[in-house]
């Protein structure tokens, strides 16, 4: 320790110095505020250069920047979201979901951790516990539509035809030229057997979105199904030309 330093804190012991006199405590507090702001600095720096190096589709080296940033402050949520994403990308998906899950450990509001987390577990078949992340981001942001698509797409994958379409509706009901959300309910309808309903959704689909091999091939299926051969033909024609294949 600086020797100036001691003979300080000694004389302040024997001369009883006020504070208007000396006040190093406040001194440390200014200290330790300005190193408390340069991790912080370097914390964004860190996650600054993984955006950039994910961007670039660097997922490794993007992933060893924000371990750099917990690192620094693993007390800190973002940097595990944005790891998370990384380890996503590089199909580690066990990796992620630990991410994401200590991620909503340290902010339990963050709604992005939870859609994350859905995904990953969506990928490793496990969507049961996808339709519980997805049910909490509805609860924490009811106006974000894909929070009802994700988490009907998740029902979908689990053949819950009935609880898919309920959130495709109210994807729907907040944005009604979602070509995706009629598209995935259209699909459930068909298994459903309830063919009209499919054709209509479907139909909608096309509308908005007029590129969609797959919606073309799954409505002539139904047109088929109903003896429509002609529309039938039509579409499987179309769905041809725009790329489908069997």
């Amino acid at each position: 320790m600086n020797k100036k330093f001691l003979i300080a804190l000694a004389a302040m012991s024997i001369f009883n110095l006020s504070n208007s006199d000396i006040n190093l405590g406040e001194n440390f507090k200014i200290i330790s505020v300005a190193k408390a702001n340069e991790v912080d600095d370097i914390y964004q720096k860190k996650i600054n250069e993984g955006i950039v190096l994910g961007n670039v589709l660097k997922h490794e080296q993007a992933a060893e920047k924000y371990t750099e940033a917990i690192n620094l402050k693993p007390d800190y949520f973002l940097a595990y979201d944005y790891r998370g994403e990384s380890y996503y990308r590089l199909k580690r998906y066990e990796e992620s979901i630990a991410d994401f899950t200590k991620c909503i450990e340290l902010n339990q509001n963050y709604t992005n951790a939870y859609i994350d987390r859905g995904h990953s577990y969506d990928e490793i078949g496990e969507y049961e516990k996808a339709v519980s992340d997805y049910k909490k981001v509805q609860e924490l942001s009811p106006n974000y539509v894909n929070g009802y698509y994700y988490c009907g797409n998740s029902y979908k994958n689990l053949k819950n035809y009935s609880a898919a379409i309920e959130n495709y509706d109210k994807a729907i009901e907040r944005n009604n030229r979602f070509d995706a959300a009629y598209y995935n309910r259209g699909l459930c309808y068909k298994e459903l057997g309830e063919t009209e309903k499919a054709i209509e959704d479907l139909s909608k689909s096309i509308e908005i979105y007029s590129y969609n091999a797959d919606a073309y091939h799954n409505r002539g299926i139904c047109y088929k199904n109903i003896g429509e051969n002609e529309l039938a033909e039509s579409d499987f024609e179309t769905a041809h030309s725009l790329g489908y294949k069997e």
